[in-house]
């Protein structure tokens, strides 16, 4: 199909092969449905006469998510892993790029689960104002819901580790680039767009690519943008004003007796202590479909407590970077919010320590955390890493530095 000029946004319907434009003349497609951050669209067929189909209304949202739920889960677990990887990819570009103006319409999802942007009309950090205030205030767009829809919920924790990971992977392939990147946007400054026309302008990439940090201080940074992302109030704030702005008069036409109840549950699921609301629903909904019948969680039978180090030397710099732990459960089997102990010890004495708290309750955090030593050799000193909650210990380990292999993301196995 080919898509008219007119029409500034083309439209990606859920089976992933056919354009739909999107405006406000009639157009074979249902207007976009806001779920918290992510959008969910239903392309309906013409009608017979060629007329536009009937916009469902407000109330209805919740057929739509299902629908297009039952579509996107069909693949089962790819088209989670292609939303894990192209989520990961898109938080890490419009970061470096400072892609602005983010809001629910400009983040789309197709049938195989790629989630994808569109309208890049601004971007080098050139948001729009509300005011005196910067409307995109987060480095990025990554919300709960994406977040809820990695992890199957929080059944697979696992996996939000492995978006971590990927982000910062990614990250830091762009970063050993930068300089080419940096030239290919100096070219652009005489193209006339007023995003890019100034030395200031590359400065803004220069910041967020950061090429004079290491990959571990990169990581540990990134790492600490996506945490920023994901508690940022100003996102879901911005989807609300954007969907109220771009109601029709046909969103809020019908009866008075059904609109208005579900407008005001529309309000109260945009509110921060309506997330857990809409979190709780979305399982109910794919639990129904099967999609989470068979996962069991990180730390059943068999699976063992760890941690991931990653330990660098540079006499008498040494680097670890603390990336994540596994299977960490309290005594009664609950998730706990855990700290790590990280000290250096000789044979006789501790010489120096850190302490790594998580703010999050779960089996599987995150840290991505780097801490450095000073040491004039490897031979004769050992980390003695502790995990406890609250005063309760969940594991430890004694890592003798001379045996350990360096420049390598290792798991250790947490003893009693």
């Amino acid at each position: 199909m080919t898509v008219s000029s007119s029409y500034p946004s083309p439209r990606i319907d859920p089976s992933g092969s056919r354009l739909y434009p999107f405006g406000k003349d009639p157009a074979p497609v249902r207007a976009p449905r806001v779920l918290e951050g992510l959008v969910y669209q239903e392309v309906v067929p013409e009608q017979a006469d060629g007329t536009a189909p009937h916009i469902t209304p407000l109330s209805q949202w919740v057929q739509v998510v299902l629908r297009y739920i039952r579509q996107v889960v069909t693949a089962g677990s790819q088209a989670s892993d292609n939303f894990l990887c192209s989520c990961a990819g898109w938080c890490v570009v419009t970061f470096v790029l400072g892609v602005c103006d983010r809001h629910s319409d400009n983040i789309l999802l197709t049938g195989s689960g790629h989630m994808f942007h569109i309208d890049f009309g601004k971007f080098l950090g050139h948001a729009q104002m509300f005011g005196k205030i910067k409307r995109d205030r987060a480095p990025f767009i990554f919300t709960t819901e994406m977040e809820s829809f990695i992890t199957q919920e929080g059944r697979c924790p696992q996996r939000a580790q492995d978006f971590v990971e990927l982000c910062c992977c990614a990250y830091n392939l762009i970063r050993r680039h930068s300089r080419l990147l940096l030239s290919l946007l100096e070219l652009m400054l005489q193209a006339g767009l007023p995003e890019l026309c100034t030395v200031e302008d590359l400065r803004y990439v220069h910041e967020k690519l950061r090429p004079s940090d290491s990959d571990l201080e990169a990581a540990h940074y990134f790492t600490r943008k996506i945490k920023e992302s994901l508690e940022s109030p100003s996102v879901k704030l911005n989807f609300l004003i954007h969907a109220f702005a771009n109601m029709t008069p046909s969103d809020l036409s019908g009866k008075s007796e059904a609109v208005t109840p579900s407008l005001s549950k529309f309000i109260r699921r945009a509110a921060a202590k309506g997330v857990q609301k809409v979190q709780k629903a979305s399982g109910r909904i794919l639990g129904e479909l099967g999609v989470l019948g068979g996962t069991e969680p990180v730390g059943t039978a068999g699976c063992e407590r760890s941690v991931q180090l990653h330990v660098s030397f540079s006499a008498p710099r040494l680097c670890i970077l603390l990336k994540h732990l596994r299977n960490i459960y309290l005594p009664d089997g609950s998730e706990p919010s855990s700290s790590v102990i990280i000290s250096l010890h000789t044979r006789t004495c501790q010489i120096s320590s850190h302490k790594v708290k998580s703010q999050a309750r779960t089996c599987a955090p995150i840290f991505n955390q780097l801490l450095q030593f000073s040491v004039p050799q490897l031979d004769g000193y050992f980390l003695r890493i502790l995990v406890q909650s609250r005063g309760t210990s969940l594991g430890q380990l004694r890592l003798p530095l001379g045996t350990v292999r360096l420049q390598e993301d290792i798991w250790y196995h947490l003893g009693a």
